[in-house]
């Protein structure tokens, strides 16, 4: 009898979830067992201080989202232009406000301090995101990079072939080895999101179900996870391909 043809949907689960260097069964279940990654301790699920580097779109959500979370800190580095002044400005008139046409209640949320000056911002964070388009991450990377404590968490919100490379790059140039650091990136954004009024409300249009995470050391993939989970409201599975897969996703940023 004609077996049919696994669903498309089937079909990617078997790619994004193989183990690397396994190939894929002929003949089988649809969808291969993923791989257990390290679960997340007490303590890495912790509150914590979150430096959101960029101030568009995304910038807006995560800084609404993080500085909801009870315990959580959160700040932003607007270093282009006036941009933290325009911050400093809405802030002042009342929390940010994040509007979700699906799924989530608006969420409001005040980000303790915001500055184009990184020193202000970047001393004493466990998580620099970036949320900025991908030709400008290095930019960014640079001017945060000495303010970088150890242990630091270094990722991106929006992908970006090359992201763990460059992170290696740049905290090599002061000095730090990959050991002192780890870095992250989601394959794409989590959600489809834009600003209403700047520094005032954004609202997210949609919700993607699932958004991989590639985490390096693996070690602390858990960690990692546990953090971006509490932070997008959203499962965020391991990226199988590791950094190759976030690079090689036709969604994401070059």
């Amino acid at each position: 009898m004609h077996k049919p043809p696994p669903t498309r949907d089937a079909t990617r689960a078997r790619v994004l979830r193989c183990e690397p260097g396994r190939p894929l069964p002929e003949d089988g279940p649809d969808v291969v067992t993923p791989l257990e990654a390290p679960p997340a301790t007490d303590d890495q699920r912790r509150p914590r201080t979150v430096c959101v580097l960029g101030a568009g779109n995304a910038a807006h959500v995560v800084a609404a989202l993080a500085s909801a979370l009870p315990g959580w800190r959160c700040r932003v580095f607007a270093p282009r232009k006036d941009r933290a002044d325009l911050w400093n400005a809405g802030l002042a008139e009342g929390p940010l406000r994040c509007d979700f046409d699906q799924a989530y209640a608006t969420t409001f949320g005040t980000p303790e301090r915001v500055s184009k000056d990184a020193a202000d911002v970047v001393p004493g964070a466990d998580v620099l995101l970036l949320c900025v388009p991908a030709h400008a991450n290095e930019e960014v990377l640079r001017a945060v990079a000495p303010h970088a404590g150890p242990g630091v968490c270094i990722g991106s919100v929006g992908g970006g072939s090359g992201i763990d490379w460059l992170v290696d790059e740049v905290m090599a140039g002061v000095g730090r080895t990959p050991e002192s650091y780890a870095v992250f990136s989601l394959v794409n954004l989590p959600w489809v999101c834009r600003v209403q009024t700047y520094a005032r409300v954004v609202r997210v249009k949609a919700v993607k179900p699932e958004m991989p995470l590639a985490v390096r050391p693996r070690a602390r993939f858990g960690e990692v996870a546990a953090l971006l989970n509490a932070l997008t409201r959203r499962v965020c599975p391991e990226a199988q391909g590791g950094f190759l897969e976030v690079a090689l996703a036709n969604i994401c940023q070059v």
